[in-house]
């Protein structure tokens, strides 16, 4: 009896660890259902369901939705950073705060915000969202092993491991039409009152260094 009994307990205890884990949320993969990019803030669907414990079935959709989660961009102090598009069907990861963030994300947060009475951790509602993560059948198409790129679709730009740069859209490499016009200024000509003559030495000479500097970027 007291076996059957202790079994019995264990199982409650494993039944209430497991419920806490499925609430305790840490991340997600999301997916924007629209921006709003005054305060750079999104209703995100998370992309993964699982199945209710009351009814056995999956999840509704619209109760996977949270809103105005705030969308972090790389950055620092001085309003200095780096952002880019966040469009509908964004996708990327949800993060969950330890404490709430109901306080913080309306303050200047210059000074820590105040939980107030509420005990709640990790939470749907005290979400932040990450644009960036994709399934696999979504990667990056213009990943590269070795160099840093940037894209945004019309035009790429790489900044390689040997010191090199390459900015490129569909049609042209932009330091390549560079070096192509300093090329042709080097044998231009200029018109004078005795004819057509070159630019003088010392302009042939700053072209000639102005290239040979540009190379070491190429």
């Amino acid at each position: 009896m007291i076996i059957a009994n202790n079994k019995r307990l264990a199982q409650v205890i494993d039944d209430y660890v497991t419920s806490r884990l499925y609430n305790a949320h840490v991340m997600l993969p999301g997916k924007v259902l629209s921006y709003d990019s005054d305060n750079q803030s999104a209703d995100v669907l998370i992309m993964l369901k699982y199945i209710s414990e009351i009814t056995g079935a999956f999840d509704n959709t619209d109760d996977l939705i949270i809103k105005k989660v705030p969308v972090i961009f790389d950055g620092s102090a001085n309003n200095c950073g780096i952002t880019f598009p966040v469009k509908n069907g964004t996708l990327g990861r949800l993060e969950f705060s330890d404490w709430s963030l109901a306080e913080w994300a309306f303050s200047d947060g210059s000074s820590p915000a105040n939980v107030g009475a509420s005990n709640r951790s990790h939470e749907l509602r005290d979400a932040v969202f990450i644009p960036g993560m994709r399934p696999f059948s979504e990667k990056m198409d213009f990943f590269d092993t070795d160099n840093l790129v940037i894209n945004n679709d019309a035009l790429k730009m790489s900044i390689k491991s040997t010191g090199k740069i390459s900015i490129e859209n569909s049609a042209n490499e932009l330091l390549a039409v560079i070096q192509e016009l300093i090329t042709a200024l080097e044998s231009a000509t200029i018109v004078t009152a005795l004819g057509p003559s070159p630019f003088t030495p010392t302009t042939i000479s700053a072209l000639t260094a102005a290239k040979t500097k540009l190379q070491t970027f190429i």
